[in-house]
């Protein structure tokens, strides 16, 4: 009797158990896509660190300089 060893149901029917998966944090893909299903216009995001992302057409109405230096010629 003193070879009893603590046992439980669930080891020999389950088997051993696994420890839980970590959960990742949802991109941001996932995110804007979860909010246009929701009906929401995705504008701009402002991630964690603090960079705001825009998206869509350029807001702005003036012309900067820089803007056709950097354009594509094609």
């Amino acid at each position: 009797m003193s070879d009893i060893v603590n046992l439980h149901a669930h080891d020999f029917v389950l088997g051993p158990r696994e420890p839980p998966k970590r959960q990742r944090k949802p991109s941001l893909k996932r995110q804007i896509k979860a909010a246009e299903k929701a009906g929401k216009h995705v504008t701009s995001i402002t991630t964690v660190d603090g960079t705001t992302l825009h998206f869509g057409p350029d807001g702005s109405a003036a012309s900067n300089e820089w803007d056709e230096v950097c354009r594509v010629k094609n």
